[in-house]
């Protein structure tokens, strides 16, 4: 597992049951969770917002049709 997760206020975006992982972050559950209980664990409960996809050229950027980005509001 490579240790690219998104760390947030020196917190890391997911969580582990049983023996922390190699790289010793994350949020540690002692039993198996439902959905909602991992999303928040993992600190990924984010509200999120779609967002156009725009393509740029030389001085303008055109938006392209029907195609869009979902990405966390706020940040």
């Amino acid at each position: 597992m490579a240790r690219d997760l998104f760390i947030e206020d020196g917190q890391a975006s997911m969580f582990y049951i049983g023996g922390p992982p190699w790289h010793g972050l994350g949020t540690r559950l002692s039993e198996p969770a439902t959905a909602e209980q991992a999303i928040q664990a993992a600190r990924l409960d984010w509200e999120v917002v779609k967002k156009p996809i725009y393509a740029v050229g030389d001085t303008v950027a055109h938006p392209l049709e029907n195609k869009y980005a979902v990405v966390p509001a706020n940040r």
